[in-house]
This record gives C-alpha cells, sequence and structure tokens, in this order.
C-alpha cells in the first residue's frame, strides 16, 4: 500500500495535485519518490492517450454570478438609445440602428446611452460566456431578494421559439451551448434595475487543464485518481525503471479495474465523451439533439 502523505489527503474534497499524483506512482513501484519534468511529460501522455479512447477528465466546482446592467448606447444618426439584449462585439453590421443585423442585439428603450463605439464588447444580462474549459453545467439557481428558484433547463429548439428575447423579468430558465466556447443563455433577462438583486448559482463541470507546464498544479477529481497512479507507475516502470513483465502486466490489469469503476456524481454519466450528453434524461428531454452513448 502506498504511503500516502497525510498533508495531501487533509482536504475535504481528497483531490490530489499533480506533485502528489506523480509521488505516489513511485512510492507504488518502490522507487525513490521524485518530482521531476520526465513523470510529468509521462502523466500527459498517460492523460492523452486517454482521452484518445474518450475519456475525458473534469472536477466540479460551484460558481456564483453577479449581474452587471446591460449595456447602453445612443443611435447613429438619431437621439434615441438603445439597450443591449445579446452580448457581443461591436461593427458596422450590428450598430443600431443602421446595421443590417442591429435588431439581433439591441432594442430601442431606456436612457442615457454613452457614444457607441467600433470594437467594444457589449453585454447584456441574459447571455454570458463561463470559463473555456467548462464542459456542462447543472443544477442552476437564481437568487431574488434573498429567495432561491431553480432554473429550468432547455434545449437549443425551446429557447430559439421564445421570440421576445429582450422580455425582462426573473429568469426561471437556462440553456447552455456546448459550442466553443461555451455560452450560457437566460429567459427572460434581468432588468436594467434589478441587476444588484439578482445572484446565478450554478455547479459546472470543467475539464483538467493540460500539466505540461512546470508550475502546473491542478487538482484532479478524486475518482480518477487511482487511475492516474496506477497507470503512470506501469509506464515508470516500463520505460524508466525497467521492472518485470509481470509487474508491469500487475499494474496495468489493475488500472483496467480501477478505470471500469470511475464514478461520476450522482445523475450524470461515468465518462463523458466530448459532444454528448451528460446523462440519458438530457437526452430524454432533447430528443431533438439525442446523440450516441458511448
Amino acid at each position: 500500500m502506498p504511503d500516502f502523505d497525510a498533508a495531501a489527503i487533509a482536504d475535504t474534497d481528497f483531490n490530489l495535485k499533480v506533485r502528489q499524483i506523480i509521488e505516489t506512482a513511485y512510492r507504488y513501484i518502490g522507487e525513490t519518490v521524485v518530482f521531476d519534468q520526465y513523470a510529468k511529460d509521462l502523466l500527459q501522455v498517460v492523460i492523452l492517450n486517454l482521452q484518445g479512447r474518450g475519456y475525458f477528465f473534469w472536477n466540479v466546482e460551484d460558481v456564483n454570478r453577479e449581474f452587471t446592467a446591460p449595456s447602453q448606447v445612443t443611435g447613429n444618426g438619431d437621439s434615441k438609445n438603445y439597450t443591449c439584449y445579446r452580448g457581443h462585439t461591436a461593427s458596422s453590421v450590428n450598430r443600431p440602428p443602421t446595421g443590417a443585423d442591429w435588431t439581433k442585439y439591441w432594442y430601442e428603450a431606456n436612457s442615457a446611452g454613452s457614444a457607441w463605439a467600433l470594437n467594444s464588447p457589449y453585454i447584456s444580462t441574459g447571455d454570458f460566456y463561463p470559463a473555456s474549459n467548462t464542459l456542462s453545467i447543472d443544477n442552476a439557481i437564481i437568487r431574488y431578494q434573498n429567495r432561491d428558484r431553480q432554473l429550468r433547463f432547455i434545449s437549443k429548439v425551446e429557447y430559439s421559439r421564445y421570440e421576445k428575447k429582450q422580455q425582462t423579468g426573473t429568469p426561471w430558465a437556462i440553456f447552455y451551448d456546448d459550442t466553443r466556447p461555451p455560452q450560457v443563455f437566460l429567459y427572460p433577462q434581468i432588468h436594467t434595475d434589478l441587476v444588484d438583486d439578482h445572484l446565478l448559482i450554478y455547479r459546472r463541470v470543467v475539464r483538467a487543464s493540460d500539466i505540461e507546464g512546470s508550475s502546473a498544479m491542478d487538482d484532479f477529481d478524486s475518482n480518477w485518481l487511482h487511475v492516474l497512479i496506477l497507470l503512470l507507475a506501469k509506464e515508470l516502470a516500463a520505460q524508466r525503471f525497467n521492472l518485470p513483465m509481470e509487474r508491469i502486466l500487475y499494474l496495468e490489469n489493475k488500472a483496467d479495474l480501477a478505470l471500469k469503476n470511475v464514478i461520476r456524481p450522482r445523475g450524470t454519466k461515468v465518462i463523458r465523451r466530448q459532444g454528448t450528453f451528460d446523462n440519458q434524461e438530457s437526452a430524454r428531454r432533447f430528443p431533438e439533439n439525442r446523440r450516441t452513448f458511448r
């Protein structure tokens, strides 16, 4: 049994960092514990090989998102004011009210708009981009005046049926678009006067970062720890220390068994392939977007 560092497992989430995975792998094969670039590169290869087989690594984290008032500008050639209802970067095509596509991003409302500026980022309360390493979002709650409301996840098709995207109120629906970069849409949008009264709370599944950098110290979800430690130990045993084949096969078999036993948080699939739903329930609710499960 490997000699775990007590400090490494003191956290309540029981996740180990890259350094601790590497050091534990050395202990598994009875070699001097070091943290070196060679082992880090091997761990990176192990992860890439697993991803090539369709296995992707994640962490789960809770996010609190505060809201900012939507952008407001004065129109081109008129004295009217326009409010943004979909975030975008300003171009001549979406400039209100003369751009060919301006109605896809702005509506005439409110007052005291600032001067429109080319290439400026304009925001709304109805959409935002989560971090680019987000794999999925679930369990979203909107908090308004200290009251929590569970948001209902809807599909792209259902979201497209709501014609008046600039409708304001307390959101009750959320659509997660998992294209790259991922984007989140809320319906209805929060009125500019009430942004300070609302808070969005959601859980996101996060792709593990590339670990090639010398200072990489990312956590891995505890579900994956045994798999990564055993696979790295096998690679070290075979490539660096030339241990007997029986020992290498023993580590490989244990790693395969650990991989089969990987579990995810309740209600989600064990392993997520890119471009698939996290669970069968999502596919049932959104049959128009159903894809093949592993």
